[in-house]
């Protein structure tokens, strides 16, 4: 998994968590 993805997928849990 790239660092542009890993930073996506934590920015998507932060804004649904």
């Amino acid at each position: 998994m790239s660092t542009m993805q890993k930073i996506c997928a934590l920015f998507s849990y932060l804004l649904t968590g």
